[in-house]
């Protein structure tokens, strides 16, 4: 699937920038965000015809043509060492894998970028270089995320259909993102425009309040002593007077306070939305593309001794004495010591379970996916099956 691909490649790119630019630039943000869209384009030409003949080898040479616009030192060795890496990333390590593969590698990466960013905080050019590699990080992290629940959905045979559409939609929601994050003057033109759209929305507000207020002004005016107001007025003249209101209705949309209020509550949306995507992909629900895969109950230890002359019924309904069935097939497994995690599906519980069982792991997951969650009829006959694979195992 070319656009798993180009994800992938969005995702080694893109962490390349980053470490790159932890540390240094050879150029400004917007530049270097169109040598990033220049690098992942050729790349992609490259990884997708190089296998035709060695004539399309050559095509990887796109990734060296920015050192004809850059030609500082830094800029070469940034340029060149890229083209390499990606060339060596594409002919070893393109679309091959599982996903323990994948989250493997970004895990690592991860640990990588982390020791990186310390190192560049405690030296003396952190907030100019760390500012033009957050919005690659940023992609990174995404694009790496995206890349990983998708091998997944690949890995337990989900529907292509619905994988590219969701991936299309990801990659439109990277694509604002990065375009946001990386153009300095579309961003400061977002920036204007929302500012221009809360004062219309605040304007109002303001002069209603400004009109109520007026009367407890004169009422709180003709209570005070009139020569502490004349000794006011006299110490400002009306042109002092003017500059101060000036002033003070400057201070009224002062939006700095705003702009550090949306600010953290970016950073909260993005920490949200990893938390999301990494930590709460493990909770009891697996939502897939096709289905909602959710976990069996299996009794622990401490369960066990608690509800010590209580069994798992057997079911009356077919489809229950399926999900029965296979609730027996996981018990198995812990009792030949084979550890279950809350974030494993039924695909991965099957890789595990290869350990031990050689045959019939397999049809006992086909069997139990349809009747849960597909349109297959469940008979008698299927029952039987599955009891029959049970016991041999």
């Amino acid at each position: 699937m070319i656009e798993i691909i180009f994800i992938e490649i969005v995702s080694i790119v893109s962490f390349l920038y980053s470490i790159f630019m932890i540390f240094s630039t050879f150029a400004p943000i917007n530049e270097m965000a169109m040598l990033f869209l220049w690098t992942v384009t050729g790349s992609m030409v490259y990884s997708l015809t190089y296998r035709k003949s060695k004539i399309y080898e050559a095509s990887i040479l796109l990734l060296f043509l920015p050192i004809i616009l850059y030609r500082e030192t830094k800029a070469i060795y940034f340029i060149v060492a890229t083209a390499v890496l990606v060339f060596l990333y594409i002919r070893s390590s393109l679309f091959k894998g599982n996903h323990y593969t994948y989250v493997d590698k970004i895990k690592k990466s991860y640990l990588l970028l982390v020791p990186l960013i310390y190192i560049n905080f405690i030296s003396n050019n952190f907030k100019l270089s760390i500012a033009h590699a957050v919005p690659f990080i940023i992609i990174y992290i995404l694009s790496s995320i995206i890349l990983a629940r998708t091998i997944r959905h690949l890995d337990s045979n989900m529907g292509l259909k619905n994988i590219r559409q969701n991936n299309i939609k990801h990659l439109l929601i990277m694509a604002i993102v990065f375009v946001i994050a990386t153009f300095d003057k579309l961003r400061e033109s977002i920036m204007i425009f929302a500012e221009k759209l809360i004062t219309l929305i605040y304007s109002p507000l303001y002069w209603i309040g400004k009109i109520i207020k007026m009367p407890f002004e004169k009422i709180k005016m003709e209570k005070e002593i009139p020569e502490k107001t004349e000794r006011i007025v006299e110490e400002f003249d009306m042109e002092q007077l003017e500059a101060l209101e000036k002033y003070a209705e400057e201070k009224i949309w002062d939006f700095t306070i705003l702009k550090r209020i949306l600010g953290l509550m970016l950073i909260v949306v993005i920490i949200y939305i990893v938390y999301k995507l990494i930590i709460k992909a493990g909770n009891r629900r697996d939502e897939g593309i096709e289905y909602v895969e959710e976990r069996e109950y299996i009794k622990r230890a401490k369960e066990k001794k608690k509800r010590r002359f209580k069994r798992d019924k057997y079911p009356k309904e077919l489809k229950e004495q399926i999900r029965y069935y296979y609730r027996r097939f996981l018990n198995k497994l812990k009792q030949n010591d084979i550890e279950i995690l809350k974030t494993d599906s039924s695909l991965e519980i099957n890789e595990k379970a290869e350990e031990v069982f050689q045959e019939g792991i397999n049809r006992i997951r086909e069997i139990y996916i349809d009747s849960r969650y597909g349109d297959a009829e469940v008979d008698k006959g299927l029952v039987e099956e599955i009891e029959s694979l049970y016991k041999k195992l």
